[in-house]
C-alpha cells in the first residue's frame, strides 16, 4: 500500500469510523421522529455536525489512551500505539472535527443540540476516558454520551427536549450497559492487563453476569416509553417487543452453564442485532 494511502487510513481511522457510522444512523433515526418535515441542507448539516463531534470525541479518545493501546491486542495496531502516526495528529482531528461540529450546530442556528453536543463531548473525553482506568463505574458514565447521537439527531429538528427525547435516550442509555458488560467480559484478562477494572474483576464473574441480564431486562422494557411518548405505534411497539424477546432469551440461554465467553460473546453479537432492528423499525416507522 502506497505511504499516502496508508496516512489517509490512519486519519480516518482516528475518527473509529464504524462507531461514527452507527452514530449516524441512530442520530437519523431520532431526527425523523421531531415531526418536522426533513429538508436536505438542514438534515445533511446536522447529520455531518454529529458526525464530526463523534469524530472528534474519538480521535481525542484514542490520543489520551495512546499509551494503553498498546497493552491490548484489540487496539495495539491503532495507528498511534503502532507507531504509523504521530500522536498529535490524533489532538488535531480531534479538536478539528469538535471545532466544525460546534460551527455546524451554531450556523443552523441550533443551540439546543451545540449545548448537549458540548456535554456530550466532555463527557465522554474529559470523564470517561479517565474514569476507565480508576473504576468500572465509567461504564455507566460512558453510557450517556453513548446515548447521546439519537438525542442529538431529534434535537437537531424539534429544538425541544421532551418525552420523545427522553425515551430515546433512555433507550439508547439502557443499551450501552449490557452491550458493554458483554465485551468486558469476553476481553475480561485483556482489559485488567492494561489497567481498566471491569466489573467482572472487582465484584465477581456471576455478578457482572447477573447485571448484564438485569440491565437487559431494563432495556427491552423501555421500549415501553418509546411507545408511551408516540415514536412508536401500536404495530411497531409490538414488532420491538419480539425483537426484545428473541435478545432476552439469547441473553438468558447458558448465562450460568455455558463458558463465559463463548456466552458473551452471544450477548454481545445479539445486542448489535436488537440495536440495528429496532433503529430500522423506528426509521420505517417515521417514514409510515
Amino acid at each position: 500500500m502506497a505511504p499516502q494511502h496508508q496516512f489517509a487510513r490512519d486519519i480516518v481511522a482516528l475518527t473509529k469510523p464504524k462507531i461514527t457510522l452507527m452514530a449516524a444512523v441512530v442520530a437519523l433515526a431520532g431526527l425523523m421522529h421531531a415531526g418536522v418535515p426533513l429538508r436536505l441542507y438542514g438534515t445533511m448539516l446536522s447529520i455531518l455536525g454529529i458526525i464530526l463531534l463523534v469524530s472528534g470525541s474519538s480521535a481525542l479518545n484514542m490520543y489520551l489512551e495512546r499509551d494503553l493501546d498498546k497493552r491490548m491486542l484489540r487496539t495495539k495496531d491503532r495507528p498511534l500505539p503502532a507507531g504509523r502516526l504521530n500522536a498529535w495528529w490524533a489532538m488535531a482531528v480531534g479538536l478539528l472535527c469538535a471545532a466544525l461540529a460546534c460551527l455546524s450546530f451554531f450556523l443552523t442556528k441550533n443551540y439546543l443540540t451545540l449545548c448537549l453536543g458540548l456535554v456530550a463531548f466532555s463527557l465522554y473525553v474529559f470523564c470517561y476516558t479517565p474514569l476507565k482506568q480508576k473504576s468500572w463505574l465509567a461504564l455507566l458514565v460512558g453510557s450517556v454520551p453513548g446515548a447521546m447521537p439519537v438525542v442529538l439527531g431529534y434535537t437537531s429538528l424539534s429544538h425541544v427536549i421532551d418525552s420523545k427525547a427522553w425515551a430515546l435516550f433512555l433507550w439508547a442509555f439502557l443499551w450501552q450497559i449490557p452491550h458493554f458488560l458483554a465485551i468486558s467480559l469476553f476481553r475480561e484478562r485483556e482489559y485488567t492487563e492494561a489497567g481498566f477494572p471491569v466489573l467482572s474483576k472487582v465484584a465477581h464473574i456471576n455478578f457482572a453476569k447477573k447485571m448484564l441480564l438485569l440491565s437487559s431486562w431494563l432495556l427491552a422494557f423501555s421500549t415501553v416509553g418509546l411507545y408511551a411518548s408516540g415514536i412508536i405505534g401500536a404495530a411497531n411497539f409490538v414488532i420491538c417487543s419480539v425483537i426484545g424477546g428473541g435478545f432476552l432469551v439469547v441473553c438468558h440461554s447458558g448465562a450460568f452453564s455455558d463458558p463465559t465467553d463463548a456466552w458473551a460473546r452471544r450477548a454481545f453479537r445479539a445486542s448489535l442485532v436488537y440495536q440495528s432492528l429496532v433503529f430500522v423499525a423506528l426509521i420505517i416507522g417515521a417514514i409510515a
